[in-house]
């Protein structure tokens, strides 16, 4: 390598938040450099990849074969900037992947440092990375039925897109059953095939990796069959209620009216976990109906969500939880409601 020329330097663009004058190494990605110290990268990460790529002696800043920037060893980083800026910022400041302040406008910061940290092995963010991600995409009933609504609405489908999409490129399967489940609850046909604007980044399009666009549309379809006929068949098949109705035309004409609003639709998908109003239920038909539902959708939302990873084509929930990461948190503390 040959020094470059002076003015190779402008072509470069500083990262404010991570140029440290006294830093070790300038790390470029996109053009934009990082002026950090290699001792963090390499021993308090833990990461062999850096612990390797430190562990020859740098060159000197007088070494004309060598390629340099501010005086400081330059190395190439084929990893997009804003990524590397997120992972950097969290091995320099630890109070900036604090796992208990994060939320799900975070989503871009999280899994730009899973992405890396995977890369790179630093084991301890990835762990926290997967932590917060949990609490939002959880392998349990209990905790997924606890979500704030405000995970359904049709501009979340996005941000779903990239935690579906994040689980299969670091090996994470275990957040992809919800991640699938939330993407089907919020999307149509047009937005699992064309991709959608991420809220918070109108540039920027996330659409869904083939093998997840493949197992939506292998599961969605299912999910609305089971809701009609499993989940939430009282409302679609009016046999199947109570034996003892105490008011059978209230009750059928409060099915008839449920079920048309879902076949009058253009795309009639239904959430068989969708959390149904039982107080309201309860006041429009009789006791007797309503307490029947209840159980049988009690009942077979448990039975559903042990199915779940096969509806995707994936493997079960024990072999998908079979590699547990210990949690730095408990994965009980409330779950932070979207801004």
């Amino acid at each position: 390598m040959t020094q470059p020329p002076a003015t190779t330097e402008s072509l470069y663009v500083r990262d404010p938040d991570l140029w440290f004058n006294d830093g070790s190494v300038v790390l470029e990605a996109e053009k934009t450099v990082f002026k950090v110290y290699s001792g963090i990268l390499s021993q308090y990460s833990g990461s062999p990849v850096f612990g390797d790529m430190f562990s020859f002696p740098q060159p000197d800043e007088h070494d004309k074969d060598a390629e340099t920037y501010d005086g400081r060893p330059l190395i190439h980083i084929p990893d997009s900037a804003h990524d590397l800026h997120h992972f950097l910022k969290a091995m320099h400041d630890s109070s900036y992947f604090d796992v208990s302040s994060l939320g799900p406008p975070d989503t871009l910061v999280i899994t730009a440092v899973l992405r890396l940290s995977t890369k790179y092995e630093v084991n301890h963010l990835r762990a926290r990375a997967i932590t917060v991600l949990s609490r939002w995409y959880p392998p349990t009933l209990e905790a997924f039925i606890v979500l704030p609504r405000s995970f359904l609405p049709r501009e979340e489908f996005p941000r779903h897109v990239l935690v579906a999409n994040i689980a299969r490129e670091t090996d994470v399967p275990v957040l992809l059953p919800a991640a699938l489940l939330l993407c089907c609850a919020t999307s149509n046909a047009r937005s699992i095939w064309d991709g959608a604007f991420y809220k918070e980044d109108s540039s920027l399009l996330c659409n869904l990796v083939d093998t997840n666009k493949r197992a939506i549309f292998l599961g969605r379809p299912l999910l609305s069959h089971f809701a009609r006929t499993r989940v939430q068949s009282f409302f679609f098949y009016p046999k199947e209620k109570a034996e003892k109705c105490q008011a059978p035309e209230r009750c059928s004409s409060f099915c008839r009216i449920y079920s048309s609003v879902y076949d009058d639709k253009e795309d009639p998908w239904m959430n068989p976990f969708y959390k149904l109003n039982w107080t309201s239920i309860r006041s429009t038909c009789c006791n007797m109906c309503a307490a029947s539902w209840e159980k049988q959708h009690e009942d077979e939302i448990k039975k559903l969500w042990e199915e779940l990873p096969n509806l995707f084509d994936l493997p079960g929930w024990p072999e998908l939880t079979q590699r547990p990461i210990e949690p730095l948190i408990p994965l009980s503390l409330p779950v932070p409601d979207l801004v």
